[in-house]
This record gives structure tokens, C-alpha cells and sequence, in this order.
């Protein structure tokens, strides 16, 4: 059944939704004289809790009285990481090392040999230097005239280069059968910074006096 909640007409059709007087929303009327009662257990309020204290209870039963509750610890949730094992070296490693410690010291004994030797050539049994002969200046009767110190040729070159020292200059005019005499100046003559010269000549038309050079003709 429907109830007006304006003018409180009620209606038995379920179905009408709207107050035909008024017009206001219907909703369902609760009869109380019909409704279910209650069994007599639900209707009384439950019974107090009774709390107990150390002091009310009997003196052989305190010392069993817990107060606090404490909760039991969940099991950790990873076990602790194991202690890793020292490393053990294989036999082999060790003497992988030994022969590589051997190599390094034969290796730098022998460097230190090669280092001393070369250091001091003169001195070590190892390394022994012959110096090679120099040309030497030499008055050979049919071939030369004497040689004047203090004088240069004139006539005409026939080549000319830089020498190391008058006994060479010589042997390489020697040597040339177009060479009729031969020039050779000293070092820093003219310029504190001029390389010795020798001059050889195809043509020897006389001398000149100077303290520059060395000279000497064939015969």
C-alpha cells in the first residue's frame, strides 16, 4: 500500500506513483500493527564487559595475569646473504706468474749489459771500435810538389766541394787523373761560420800567398 505524505490518502494499486488530490510522489506506508516482531533475546541490550584489575583478583592468580598482549613477529622476508668464500688461486696461476717475473728480470739484465757497453765503447770487452786510417799527406817523388800552407792556386776549377781535411783533399786529386793541383781552405777563413772547401783544379797557372788555405801540385 501507497501513502500521500501531504494529505496521507492511501492507495492500494501499487502502480500509482502521484497523489490524484495534490499530486505529490507516493511512497509505501509501513503498518507497525503488522509488522514482524522481534524475537525476546534480540530485544535486550548484550551485558556489560566486565574488566578485571590486578587487585580484584584472587592473590594465588596475579601472577598470572598478562598485561600486555604482544603480537608474534612475521618471519623476515629474505634470509640473510651468505659470507662469500675467499678465492682460491689455481696452482697454475702461480706459476704463470713466476715464469713472467723471470722473463721481466732476464729481459732488463741483458738491457743494462747493451747500456754499460755502449756507455763507454773504449773500455768494455764487448764492443771494441778500430778507427779507420785517415789519407795522409805524403811528398811522392814524380807525383807531387811540396806543399805550401800559406798559398792558394789560380787558374781554372775543375770541382769543388766541402773536405774535412787537407790529406783527403789530396788523395781525392790523386785519384783524378784530370786533377793538376788542389786548394783547400780552412774552416772559418773568410766567415767564423764556413765549412772547410776543397777546390781541385783542372788548370795551374801560379800561386798565391795567403794564410788561408793549402796547396800543393803535381808534378
Amino acid at each position: 500500500m501507497k501513502i500521500c505524505p501531504t494529505c496521507n490518502r492511501t492507495y492500494a494499486d501499487e502502480t500509482m506513483n502521484f497523489c490524484l488530490d495534490d499530486g505529490s510522489t507516493l511512497s509505501y506506508h509501513y503498518d507497525r500493527d503488522k509488522a514482524p516482531s522481534l524475537p525476546p533475546t534480540m530485544l535486550h541490550a548484550p551485558a556489560p564487559t566486565e574488566v578485571f584489575s590486578p587487585e580484584s583478583m584472587p592473590s594465588d592468580s596475579r601472577g598470572s595475569f598478562i598485561t600486555t598482549i604482544q603480537s608474534l613477529q612475521p618471519p623476515p622476508l629474505y634470509s640473510a646473504k651468505p659470507e662469500a668464500l675467499p678465492t682460491q688461486r689455481a696452482p697454475g696461476n702461480r706459476w704463470v706468474s713466476i715464469t713472467l717475473g723471470a722473463c721481466v728480470a732476464l729481459l732488463l739484465g741483458i738491457l743494462g749489459i747493451v747500456w754499460l757497453a755502449q756507455r763507454d765503447g773504449s773500455d768494455s770487452p764487448l764492443v771494441r771500435v778500430t778507427p779507420s786510417p785517415s789519407p795522409t799527406a805524403t811528398k811522392e817523388a814524380g807525383i807531387w810538389k811540396e806543399r805550401n800552407d800559406a798559398a792558394s792556386l789560380t787558374g781554372e776549377n775543375l770541382t769543388y766541394y766541402p773536405g774535412t781535411t787537407p790529406e783527403q783533399c789530396q788523395s781525392d786529386c790523386a785519384k783524378n787523373p784530370e786533377c793538376k793541383g788542389y786548394t783547400f781552405i780552412r774552416k772559418g777563413a773568410y766567415n767564423p761560420g764556413d765549412p772547410p772547401m776543397c777546390y781541385m783544379a783542372s788548370r795551374v797557372d801560379g800561386e798565391s800567398a795567403h794564410s788561408c788555405c793549402i796547396s800543393a801540385v803535381k808534378r
